[in-house]
């Protein structure tokens, strides 16, 4: 066991390292996505190679192929997002470490809060009262609010498989963590869906594995959840909710992707997915053959020198 916990995160970190070496390139605008008042649109830029690099950007929505930062935060790396109901921000820096900024936001805002999430980050989500759930390798940290630089977990919730690795997050509507989760070697890389209902002592229902598949960010409507698959058949897969151990994606979507790892809605429906340098939005209702509908490079950032797209989120 210990030695999975080293192996783990070294696979990923070499996903990261392919993702950020490789350029792609986003799909063909043809219109803009729906409206969306009083939301924003939250980027994570970071590089693997230049330390201190990293920064937030915040964008209002609806987005189009020329949206420019509202807002831009500075941060050494960003590995992940989230956003709270009152818009306040909480962000991995790749080393175990999780940064929270308070709203509102503007230029001069610093960081109001950072501490320790342990051995890793992934993907940050908040619950409806304001807990902070973050994977940690093969667990889970749950951190209350307030939070200060003192912050530690108020509990840790075990979620080992015989083989997996916890990469994304988010709360349904009654609570229940759902938990994208990587297994297999380089050479056979598969994915599948955890959940874990409150209070998150129990076994979590397990999905069936998909083969060529880098399940990485998660986002959830009130019917459907959306989760990236980053490498291998590059793809959005999309499950009906609830998920039960039979849940198998319903669809998927795949017009332009170029090596994904991030993935959010708004409250219209709208999805948006980061890419290695930028982000495609597509217009509700979604199905297999939505298009985008607009795609937004982020400026500065180039590929070929791991400086890369690492996360999005979307909130007030």
């Amino acid at each position: 066991m210990h030695s999975r916990l080293v192996i783990l995160p070294v696979l990923v970190s070499l996903a990261d390292l392919l993702i950020g070496c490789l350029m792609g390139c986003g799909g063909n605008s043809t219109a803009s996505p729906l409206p969306v008042s009083s939301q924003h649109l939250y980027v994570g830029v970071g590089s693997l190679a230049a330390s201190g690099s990293g920064e937030i950007q915040q964008f209002t929505l609806p987005i189009t192929d020329t949206s420019t930062p509202t807002v831009r935060l500075p941060m050494s790396f960003v590995s992940g997002l989230a956003v709270d109901s009152n818009g306040n921000i909480a962000a991995g820096d790749g080393a175990g470490n999780l940064e929270i900024f308070k709203a509102p936001l503007s230029g001069t805002t610093t960081i109001s809060a950072a501490f320790s999430n342990g051995f890793a980050n992934g993907q940050p989500a908040f619950s409806a009262a304001g807990d902070l759930f973050v994977t940690d390798d093969n667990n889970v940290d749950v951190f209350a609010p307030p939070f200060t630089s003192a912050s530690t977990p108020s509990q840790v919730i075990g979620v080992i498989t015989a083989s997996g690795f916890n990469r994304g997050a988010a709360l349904d509507a009654n609570g229940n963590l759902i938990l994208s989760n990587l297994g297999g070697a380089v050479s056979t890389v598969q994915s599948n869906l955890l959940v874990l209902a409150p209070p998150y002592i129990g076994p979590a229902i397990a999905t069936p594995f998909q083969a060529d598949t880098f399940y990485m960010s998660v986002a959830l409507s009130s019917t459907q959840l959306f989760v990236v698959s980053a490498l291998g058949n590059q793809r959005i897969d999309v499950y009906n909710l609830p998920i039960t151990a039979n849940s198998e994606p319903a669809f998927s979507i795949t017009s332009g992707l170029s090596l994904p790892k991030s993935v959010a809605l708004d409250s219209n429906g709208n999805l948006y997915v980061g890419n290695l340098v930028n982000i495609t939005a597509y217009s509700a209702p979604l199905s297999s053959s939505s298009t985008p509908s607009a795609t937004l490079r982020i400026n500065g950032l180039a590929g070929n020198d791991l400086l890369t797209l690492s996360s999005i989120a979307i909130g007030k």
